[in-house]
């Protein structure tokens, strides 16, 4: 379902949650053809996949717990969309991820069932502030001041 954008990343995370181990292996190599690119369609699936991932991967009571930080967050995406022409998108993710909900929510039961390692575990796994180094996004250094300070309160309750 995830296409293309944070399939490595739900793989890494499912697979945490299994209690597996993820090395690095300095000898391999992968050849990644790739242009930075500012598509309406990569805004789409960045965005679909990051809700479906949080959807499908972190606990109900993670959610519930970011759910004010995640609003904000989704409210300046939204403005961030607007201003770049692809508030379409935007919103079109939206509904891909309510027309996807019954096959989420079976992916849900299942990876939650299965788990064996709370988020709570593997949040020193995540990166919370935001690196966009190549698009000037204003007010962004703000922004990852809110979110560590928020991330940094509900951690640990």
């Amino acid at each position: 379902k995830f296409f293309m954008y944070y399939e490595d990343t739900d793989f890494c995370w499912r697979s945490r949650l299994l209690g597996e181990e993820i090395s690095l292996v300095s000898e391999a190599r992968v050849w990644h053809r790739y242009e930075f690119g500012r598509t309406k369609q990569k805004f789409y699936y960045i965005e679909r996949n990051r809700l479906f991932f949080i959807l499908k991967n972190y606990e109900l009571l993670t959610i519930i717990k970011i759910l004010p930080i995640g609003l904000l967050t989704e409210i300046a995406i939204c403005g961030y969309a607007l201003k770049n022409g692809w508030l379409f998108q935007k919103l079109q993710s939206y509904l891909e991820v309510l027309f996807n909900l019954p096959y989420i929510l079976s992916q849900r039961n299942k990876i939650q069932a299965r788990r064996i390692k709370s988020d709570q575990e593997l949040f020193s796994y995540l990166i919370i502030e935001i690196f966009f180094e190549e698009v000037f996004i204003p007010g962004l250094k703000l922004y990852n001041k809110l979110i560590v300070w928020y991330w940094s309160k509900i951690i640990d309750s």
